[in-house]
């Protein structure tokens, strides 16, 4: 296998320094008939690593004991190795392209001129710094250059201070300063008096008197909006209990609205269309909150929420009820039964409109046109069918 210019530089390159840290990489090479792990150590060189493989597993000559120079063997597991490291380091490079640096600081490559080196949240600090000297610093022993740069780095990092916990608001309401509507946010777990602070000092009112003046006038509508969440999270609670009492949920949808998990919970007996509806207007405050930060300009309604969830509700609602379980809840749920026939291409046909405690008959029937298909033309003279069943039970 022929090596090239600079790919026989980056295998040759670099010491034997062993890292008592975890392998840079790790790839499994089948040897004596067995999958066997060859890792590349921090600041080590494929070669390197290749030869140590080989010496360890006693698959051959590594080295030509005249020529000095690596077998055919050892060419073959370092290119397997630099192959990986490069796919590893693309890949790296890639996600840091999103990301700000949180060490960065010169140096100055062998040809004079001064690069920086980038440390990124999340990145492996080591093959980044192997990587920089690979290309920055060839001529230095790898171990030593890769040594000296995290250390570096984790200097950088020591002396820096953690950046302040970002304020997560979940409600917002509206303030008139001189004539012009200002939202001020409630972040969570904030009390009415943080939040008023957090909002007046944002008004760059100039002296403390006028900053006081701002936080007392703030400060109870605050209160009245953060007395007015808790109430509707009270109501919500309250009705998922009354759902529970009135019978089994059908299914709960977890639906992730900004950094929180919002419970959506039906019933065989509730009509989609209205506990789609009671979700948005329950949880709207926070909803509404989460939208604003991602939209600019534009009306943001209720209709938005609506229309998002509910096409999703009815369609889980399909898929469950085709299922085995499904048609077994169903049955073993169901107030009554009303059989509907119609006619079709293949001739007359009978349909089961369920109709479920608590559930009104109109309910009832929208559900079974909606599923069916069936024009809403039918529905006055099946809510009168389901009626007379009802009267006659």
């Amino acid at each position: 296998m022929k090596i090239f210019g600079a790919l026989a530089a980056l295998l040759l390159g670099g010491g034997n320094v062993m890292s008592q840290q975890s392998p840079l990489l790790t790839v499994m090479v089948t040897a004596n008939g067995k999958e066997v792990p060859m890792d590349l150590n921090r600041g080590e060189s494929p070669l390197a690593a290749a030869v140590r493989f080989i010496t360890q597993h006693n698959l051959g000559v590594s080295v030509d004991p005249k020529t000095r120079k690596p077998s055919q063997m050892a060419i073959q597991l370092a290119e397997v190795l630099l192959a990986q490291l490069t796919t590893k380091q693309e890949q790296q490079t890639r996600q840091e392209t999103t990301k700000k640096p949180i060490a960065s600081f010169p140096v100055m490559a062998d040809n004079g001129q001064q690069l920086r080196f980038d440390h990124f949240e999340g990145g492996d600090i080591a093959l980044e710094a192997q990587s920089f000297c690979q290309a920055a610093l060839p001529s230095a022993d790898l171990g030593q250059c890769v040594a000296s740069i995290v250390n570096g780095a984790n200097q950088i990092m020591a002396e820096t201070p953690p950046p302040k916990a970002e304020r997560k608001v979940v409600l917002q309401l509206p303030i008139n300063v001189n004539g012009q509507q200002i939202p001020m946010g409630i972040a969570e777990g904030e009390d009415a008096t943080v939040a008023s602070g957090f909002f007046c000092r944002g008004l760059d009112l100039g002296t403390e008197d006028a900053f006081s003046g701002c936080v007392d006038q703030v400060k109870p509508l605050a209160e009245a909006k953060i007395v007015e969440w808790m109430q509707e999270q009270e109501a919500a609670r309250q009705q998922s209990q009354q759902k529970n009492d009135d019978g089994p949920p059908l299914f709960e949808i977890p639906i992730q609205v900004g950094e929180k998990i919002l419970p959506l919970t039906f019933t065989l007996a509730e009509n989609p269309a209205a506990t789609t509806k009671r979700f948005c207007d329950v949880q709207w405050d926070y909803i509404s909150t989460v939208l604003q930060n991602y939209e600019e300009g534009g009306e943001i309604t209720k209709d938005l929420c609506f229309n998002t969830l509910y096409g999703m509700v009815t369609n889980m609602i399909d898929e469950m009820l085709k299922s085995d379980d499904g048609q077994k809840l169903v049955e073993s749920q169901r107030l009554f039964v009303v059989p509907v026939q119609i006619e079709t291409e293949q001739g007359v046909t009978t349909l089961d409109l369920n109709v479920f405690p608590g559930q009104t008959a109109n309910d009832a029937v929208g559900e079974f046109l909606r599923v069916t298909g069936i024009g809403d033309g039918a529905r006055s003279q099946l809510v009168d069918l389901v009626m007379q069943t009802a009267s006659a039970m």
